[in-house]
């Protein structure tokens, strides 16, 4: 490297003038790169710091829209809640008036069931009896009839049949006192 540095000052001292010339050229050269490479990065700058001023104008703008968007999804989100205690309580009422309603007709079925079955029941109790007085008075016929062909004769017989028909024709046009008159 030594003689490298020896060589360039042995050909500027051999030929200053040219080698003067040489320096000129090269910083005329040196600023005519400058000067075009400034331009061009400063074309370059001013783009690039367009196109930035305009991605933040842009960004500024989505921000303010998404805060806004934000915004009228927190009132929609409120709005919904709202909504769905409005549509919570108003199922609650119609399920309670429902019930009710419900527990109305049941008790009126459970009603009507219980009338439908003391009218089935009172029914029944007369028809038994009148079974049972029925009975009662084919028994007491035929006990009566056995006993008054064991006591009595033909004739007998007869003459308190006609006897028994002539008291009940008499009761039935009403001109004589019942049989049973005077009883105690």
């Amino acid at each position: 490297m030594e003689e490298l540095l020896r060589q360039v000052l042995s050909d500027l001292a051999a030929n200053p003038v040219r080698s003067a010339v040489e320096v000129l050229q090269s910083l005329l050269l040196l600023v005519i790169v400058v000067w075009a490479a400034s331009k061009f990065a400063r074309r370059q700058l001013g783009e690039r710091h367009s196109r930035i001023a305009a991605e933040l104008t842009a960004a500024e703008t989505a921000e303010r829209e998404g805060t806004g968007m934000e915004a009228k999804a927190r009132d929609l989100a409120a709005g919904i809640e709202q909504q769905v205690a409005e549509v919570l309580r108003a199922a609650h009422e119609q399920a309670e008036q429902e019930r009710k309603t419900a527990t109305a007709q049941v008790a009126a079925d459970a009603e009507q069931a219980v009338v439908q079955a003391r009218q089935s029941v009172e029914r029944e109790k007369q028809r038994l009896a009148r079974e049972a007085s029925e009975r009662l008075v084919r028994l007491t016929a035929e006990a009566a009839r056995r006993y008054l062909d064991e006591v009595l004769t033909e004739n007998q017989r007869r003459t308190l049949i006609q006897r028994a028909i002539l008291e009940s024709l008499e009761e039935m046009s009403g001109t004589a006192a019942p049989r049973d008159a005077g009883v105690s």
